[in-house]
């Protein structure tokens, strides 16, 4: 899905650095994996208050959610900080699919956590299929948890399999 400029409060925003790109991965003596990245609106987006201006409100399929400046702001960096993934370690959350990349962002006194799936992908030349489900500032996230390296993970789902989460935890921030 591309996302393309919206309009907040009269505002233009352009959104086309969350549109798809394709990126290729390689664990050490392992064939290159080409990997579909994708993005959802929750990396501008967040849970909407009570209080929020009808026009910052963006439906998310039966949901809705909150234009977020800062969210916005912040996720103008995500290509790159996800480009820069390969050779880096990523962490198991709590959610049976769900994996987070950690990045330090100028400013941000915490990590800047980016949430995704990976998954096997049906689309032909792609391998893996990597969803950025969230993305933002998340000071409270917990300072260790089980690692795998961003290639061994791609490269494990590309081959059908389901990556183990390590009993050893590693530090994320």
């Amino acid at each position: 899905m591309t996302w393309g400029p919206i309009v907040i409060e009269g505002a233009a925003h352009d959104l086309s650095h969350l549109d798809p790109f394709v990126m290729q991965t390689q664990a050490p003596e392992r064939p290159k994996r080409n990997v579909l990245v994708s993005f959802g609106c929750h990396c501008f987006a967040r849970d909407p208050v009570a209080d929020d201006a009808a026009e910052l409100l963006i439906q998310d399929g039966k949901r809705q959610r909150c234009f977020c400046p800062t969210r916005y702001g912040q996720s103008r960096g995500l290509e790159a900080i996800i480009r820069a993934a390969p050779g880096k370690v990523v962490f198991f959350t709590q959610q049976k699919q769900n994996m987070v990349l950690t990045a330090s962002i100028d400013d941000l006194p915490g990590p800047y956590a980016i949430f995704f799936d990976a998954s096997l992908s049906t689309a032909k030349n792609i391998d893996v299929h990597m969803f950025v489900a969230s993305a933002y500032e998340k000071p409270n996230l917990v300072r260790s948890m089980p690692a795998i390296a961003f290639n061994t993970l791609i490269d494990i789902i590309a081959e059908g399999r389901t990556p183990k989460r390590p009993p050893k935890l590693t530090t994320v921030w």
